[in-house]
């Protein structure tokens, strides 16, 4: 049997004697490269997806497996290895894989429902804060947050059913924006060691109107970081936009060290139940080791991470759009040129991007009508972004990207 792949995304397979059996149409970039490992296919795209399919030509796992084009796939051992056109080798390992045999499609919505939500907020109505540069960062909102940001907690956990399906387990607000974590009643027993912190980025790197808020728990034996962000604003403030990630990623600091988790107890300590009023970084001060957001297992950024569209104008861009031509304004995303530079989000990994630009609209415009049109005209851009890395390079780990902007990682 042999099988081949065609520049628009098509799987094609023939026989000994090149007579066509059936096509397969799972991704709509082009195929690079392909590779046999005893009864699986698997194949590799420009986008820098990587897919794993049987022999009937059925989907059983797909994944970013890089940001650039996936041009080699080789086995070696147990592993299957991807090359990217960046020199980046990454090894998958086919034992996470079989997991996928077992799910058939209709059962697919039970199997994957998620147990844990995620939900990071900034500049949502009513939450903002007035600060003062001489307030701490652990001041502005706080463990407890303001009113209106536990009205939108309370919001969300009507509609999650909370109480009866989900119960939240912490929270944290630094001014205007907010991270609150529900998980799944039946995984509540696995789900321990939660922790808060806030990392302020404005001013003096004193007030709260940039910066970070993380929460960090372990569920089973896997210990998890989820940080909301606001960065640097304009166009042209690239350099401002990573020193935040940078100062947020070093010096964010929860009150456990991290060295004490593997030994600590079930149980799950509420944001509530934690030194109220305290700032992290004052109590467990960061050392000149590794950061405490690289000692986890799973690191997930969120928020408005504000990175523009460059060389691109404000007509040119709303016509890429109109024309749903997303794939060429990602090259011209600071984001993803910064992180292909190694600048940035130092080997995180994000979704590929299926919808349009999301900054900046005017209230009541729907469609392209709804883009700056005033006098200003900011160029349409992706500044809101999650983000992710995964200490398993496994690919029963799945991310998508849809509109809006929320991720699902599937573990």
């Amino acid at each position: 049997m042999i099988w081949s792949g065609c520049s628009n995304g098509l799987l094609v397979q023939w026989d000994g004697n090149g007579n066509r059996l059936q096509d397969f149409h799972h991704h709509p970039y082009a195929v690079l490269s392909l590779c046999a490992h005893g009864s699986l296919i698997w194949v590799g795209y420009v986008s820098g997806m990587v897919q794993v399919l049987d022999l009937e030509g059925n989907l059983l796992a797909d994944w970013v497996a890089h940001n650039g084009p996936v041009i080699k796939m080789a086995v070696g051992g147990d592993y299957d290895f991807s090359l990217a056109n960046h020199g980046g080798i990454r090894g998958w390992t086919l034992q996470d894989l079989l997991i996928t045999y077992y799910y058939q499609k209709e059962l697919r919505k039970d199997i994957y429902t998620p147990d844990k939500k995620i939900l990071g907020f900034w500049l949502a109505r009513g939450m903002l804060v007035k600060e003062k540069p001489h307030r701490k960062p652990r001041q502005l909102g706080g463990l407890e947050g303001t009113s209106s940001g536990q009205w939108w907690q309370d919001a969300i956990g009507k509609t999650l059913d909370e109480g009866s399906t989900f119960e939240r387990v912490g929270t944290r607000q630094l001014a205007g924006f907010l991270i609150a974590i529900w998980v799944r009643k039946t995984l509540r027993a696995h789900v321990g060691d939660l922790d808060v912190a806030a990392v302020a980025c404005g001013l003096g790197r004193a007030i709260g109107n940039k910066g970070g808020v993380g929460l960090r728990l372990r569920v089973f034996d896997r210990i998890m970081c989820f940080v909301n962000c606001h960065f640097a604003a304009h166009l042209e403030a690239v350099k401002r936009r990573n020193a935040d990630f940078d100062h947020i990623y070093r010096t964010m600091a929860f009150t456990r060290s991290s060295n004490l988790l593997n030994d600590a107890a079930a149980g799950v300590s509420s944001a509530a139940q934690m030194l109220r009023g305290t700032d992290a970084a004052a109590i467990n001060p960061p050392d000149k080791g590794k950061p405490d957001l690289a000692e986890a297992d799973m690191v997930i950024f969120c928020g408005d991470l504000n990175y523009r569209l460059f060389g691109i104008s404000y007509d040119e861009a709303r016509d890429f759009v109109s024309q749903r031509c997303f794939e060429w304004l990602r090259e011209k995303d600071q984001l993803r040129a910064e992180m292909k530079a190694g600048k940035v989000f130092h080997g995180m990994r994000e979704a590929i991007i299926k919808f349009a630009p999301t900054y900046k609209f005017e209230k009541g415009k729907p469609g392209l009508g709804g883009y700056d049109s005033g006098e200003k005209k900011r160029i349409p851009a992706w500044c809101d972004r999650v983000l992710y890395r995964d200490s398993r390079a496994a690919p029963s780990m799945e991310c998508s990207l849809e509109c809006p902007v929320a991720a699902s990682i599937l573990q």
